[in-house]
């Protein structure tokens, strides 16, 4: 859970996210929600969102960032449906900076997506959400991670369903499937089920945008 709070030593107004408690004592969860805000904590990129604190009081785990005042884009295709190209294209470049900057420090988000890059009232892009990211020198899948694949289906890279060791290339495809979905207001591949997706990601040829 996020909140929107008050960090009374410095007088500011942040983002607090809380692991929800029933997770707190699964040790992969902690684990994933340590590795987020640290990975995050790591990148000091005026296109990532800072990260300011993580700690634990009474059990719950939980760190502070900076509080974003606009939208993400998922949220500007649920109003808008889609998004206009030059309007696109600025956001995917901003996106595509902190990539790289992520990439220059040996950091995979892996999990590029609408909901995970959000924009200030000044239409700046930060992105979001390092909750899966893994340095390079991880990214060879575990046997846990090759039965259950991380990442959302739409947007995810073939490489990454198939469970295969991936590179920084699966955040550049999925970057590229989220511009597609922001000009067009349609996802490149639909389907009942997250196999059916991903299939289409590994066998299908992308629909033309046109």
């Amino acid at each position: 859970t996020v909140y929107k709070a008050r960090q009374q030593s410095m007088d500011r107004i942040v983002a607090l996210k809380i692991l929800n408690e029933r997770y707190s004592a699964n040790a992969e969860f902690v684990d994933r929600f340590i590795r987020e805000a640290r990975a995050a904590g790591q990148l000091n990129h005026p296109n990532v969102i800072h990260v300011h604190d993580i700690s634990r009081a009474n059990g719950r785990h939980y760190f502070s960032m900076e509080f974003i005042d606009g939208p993400s884009v998922k949220e500007l295709l649920r109003l808008e449906k889609r998004i206009n190209v030059s309007r696109a294209l600025d956001i995917v470049l901003q996106t595509a900076k902190a990539l790289e900057f992520a990439h220059e420090n040996k950091i995979i988000h892996r999990d590029v997506k609408p909901d995970n890059i959000m924009l200030t009232k000044e239409g700046i892009v930060k992105l979001a959400d390092l909750g899966i990211a893994k340095t390079f020198d991880e990214a060879g899948p575990t046997p846990e991670e090759r039965r259950r694949v991380m990442g959302t289906p739409h947007y995810m890279a073939p490489e990454q369903a198939l469970g295969k060791a991936i590179d920084h290339r699966v955040d550049i495809y999925a970057l590229g499937a989220t511009f597609y979905h922001m000009v067009t207001g349609k996802t490149p591949f639909s389907g009942n089920k997250a196999a059916e997706i991903l299939k289409a990601h590994i066998q299908a040829s992308l629909p033309p945008i046109q």
